[in-house]
């Protein structure tokens, strides 16, 4: 499935095929060349995500980036015929074998229920995380300041992501969707990836913190990690919306929302915390109740104090 941008530069079409990334911008070095003054040296990018999700993302432009007539803040995907207006151009983005969109139907936070094409059952363990108080910082800060602090997050996390071998599913918002496949050929286990990604993640928070002072309040995130069966494919017969669908999916984003409730910063779902050694779990396992299920669910949290601690003796 192919992807690209097309524009019109200086007279002349054009077309961009998108391949991993696309980088769009001022500079002669980007992919995208456009001379404008209104576009930023590096100003935004084109992103696959999920093996076939295309996102595009702000890089803290000066004067922004739109699509459809809506300022991005944080990544936004991408659907056949998007405009994107970036300075003085407009920019269609293209995506060939795209069938038809299903109505929208999912819930909070994925599509538990949706018929996936092509899906196949996976041994996955997902890791969600999400900023804490995004809603008040949102309110407070400008839109100019906003979109440079989520974009420099988001490439940061992306790259902390790849850097321990998992996959950015999708955004949504101001969270972020990871997930590793177990298939029995990793180095690393999955959930001990997932650890050191939040750990990283954690103190790439701090480093923004520091690059940002002017934010209303420390930049936080919290982090759910769960393990289990999920089904990976199209949602909605949609070839562009690839992702992994499943209760261990779900209760994923349920962890990170518990995170806070417990005073904590990391929860993971008793399929994953069983691959830890027994000793580092104890003292950390409590019950939480969870939205849809009648009994509750034992789990393991963390500080990223205790985290750094666990990491530094060769968890």
């Amino acid at each position: 499935m192919s992807a690209s941008v097309q524009v019109t530069i200086e007279g002349n079409e054009a077309e961009f095929e998108c391949d991993q990334i696309l980088t769009i911008g001022r500079s002669k070095a980007n992919d995208v060349t456009l001379s404008d003054p209104k576009v930023s040296r590096n100003h935004a990018i084109v992103r696959r995500l999920g093996d076939g999700n295309y996102y595009v993302m702000d890089m803290g432009s000066a004067n922004g980036t739109v699509v459809n007539n809506k300022r991005v803040l944080v990544p936004c995907a991408l659907s056949n015929f998007d405009l994107i207006k970036i300075g003085n151009h407009q920019l269609t983005f293209r995506q060939e074998n795209i069938a038809e969109e299903e109505p929208d139907d999912e819930d909070e936070f994925t599509h538990p229920t949706m018929f996936t094409v092509g899906g196949a059952i996976h041994h996955v363990t997902t890791l969600v995380t999400d900023i804490r108080g995004y809603t008040p910082m949102s309110e407070k800060l400008g839109a100019d300041l906003l979109a440079q602090v989520l974009s420099r997050w988001c490439r940061a996390a992306s790259e902390v992501v790849g850097n321990n071998g998992g996959v950015v599913d999708k955004f949504i918002g101001d969270a972020i969707m990871v997930r590793w496949i177990d298939d029995g050929q990793i180095d690393v286990s999955p959930v001990a990836a997932a650890l050191r990604t939040a750990h990283h993640l954690n103190i790439e928070a701090g480093v923004i913190g520091t690059e940002f002072p002017d934010l209303p309040h420390t930049f936080k995130i919290g982090v759910g990690i769960n393990t289990g069966q999920a089904v990976l494919g199209n949602v909605g017969g949609s070839n562009k919306d690839y992702t992994a669908l499943g209760d261990s999916v779900n209760l994923a984003f349920r962890f990170e929302k518990a995170s806070k409730e417990l005073g904590k910063d990391v929860v993971l779902g008793p399929k994953s915390y069983e691959q830890l050694p027994a000793e580092v779990c104890e003292g950390h396992i409590v019950q939480i109740k969870v939205k849809g299920k009648d009994k509750p669910i034992d789990v393991c949290a963390f500080t990223y104090a205790q985290l750094a601690d666990l990491l530094d003796k060769g968890l």
